[in-house]
């Protein structure tokens, strides 16, 4: 059984199925993030050191959708600023509460209850192992399991200690949220996985 139940990204469908789920409502660091695997395992590895801190690394997108891009981890941020011209006139607050959430990972990362990170993206097999590589030194011991979802194509096991992939179907039309029955499925297996 898992005692933290916590988004490592590819973007925001995690989080929220995550709290529909389980009922919780605890923000934490990924959340709301759009992010690669790679730079998920980078900021885990670099414990999240100059995430959001330097301006000349954070620029506004518009095409094809808005975002504000930060380059050193390759993180999309939709929620956490204005997407308009002035959107750095706010950073410091972003800043702020990135910091807040890095030190509730730190805390999570250092806590002995069981955690299952969950992971949704397109992103295979080297990119996973990175990042399970990166979360097994940062748990130090203790006790994880990384459910990798993918949903662009369904792959044999990738049999990675500490991970399992899996194919997550998607609505038709695409919605940000999700399937709620496939994620239902995937979180039924998930809580009896072997952590």
């Amino acid at each position: 059984m898992f005692g933290h139940v916590v988004s490592v990204g590819g973007d925001c469908q995690p989080a929220h199925q995550i709290r529909r789920v389980t009922g919780h409502e605890e923000a934490h660091f990924f959340d709301w993030l759009q992010l690669r695997a790679e730079g998920v395992a980078r900021l885990v590895e670099e414990d999240f050191d100059g995430f959001l801190g330097d301006a000349r690394e954070l620029a506004l997108v518009r095409e094809p959708y808005a975002y504000v891009c930060e380059s050193r981890y390759g993180a999309r941020l939709l929620h956490d600023l204005p997407l308009t011209d002035d959107f750095l006139a706010h950073a410091e607050v972003a800043r702020q509460k990135y910091a807040f959430l890095a030190q509730r990972w730190r805390d999570l990362m250092d806590s002995g209850s069981a955690v299952l990170f969950v992971w949704c993206g397109d992103e295979g097999r080297d990119a996973i192992f990175r990042l399970a590589a990166a979360l097994r030194r940062r748990r130090e011991g203790r006790p994880f399991h990384l459910l990798a979802l993918r949903s662009d194509l369904q792959e044999p096991g990738w049999l990675l200690p500490d991970v399992s992939n899996r194919f997550l179907r998607q609505p038709e039309p695409y919605a940000w949220t999700g399937d709620d029955a496939a994620w239902d499925a995937h979180f039924g297996r998930a809580a009896s996985t072997k952590s």
